[in-house]
């Protein structure tokens, strides 16, 4: 029983997780609506959405797929107490790649919020450019 501790909780951390990426896609997503309902569609904008939308659809399949690992392994560690096997290989195998699997997904949210700031501080240049030409 206490070896599946340290499980649950990474699926409770990584189940937060996968919740706060699935509402950023969300609003990735939108974002991407509204500008192609405008008229005026802005195609660099629309551009930069879809590849963030991919980037964190990856993200979420690697959590995913963490979150899963780590059901496994404490699946495997249940199934071994009622069974009385002897798996000293399998659950730190399942646990690691569990954990190799947030640990990317993690690089790949973070990049995102890169990806975001960057646009974020390429518009902010651009409307201060504007702002001077009009005061000019």
């Amino acid at each position: 029983m206490q070896n599946a501790v340290a499980p649950v909780f990474l699926i409770m951390g990584a189940g937060t997780l996968l919740a706060s990426m699935s509402v950023r896609f969300g609003r990735v997503i939108d974002r991407a609506r509204a500008i192609m309902d405008n008229e005026a569609l802005d195609w660099d904008e629309l551009r930069v959405l879809h590849r963030r939308a991919k980037l964190l659809q990856r993200t979420i399949l690697l959590n995913s797929a963490s979150i899963f690992c780590v059901a496994l392994t404490i699946f495997v560690i249940f199934g071994s107490l009622v069974f009385d096997l002897y798996l000293p290989v399998v659950v730190p195998t399942l646990f690691s790649l569990s954990v190799l699997l947030l640990i990317a997904a993690l690089a790949l949210f973070i990049k995102d919020f890169a990806i975001s700031l960057r646009v974020l501080e390429s518009q902010l240049h651009a409307c201060r450019q504007r702002q001077h030409t009009k005061v000019s």
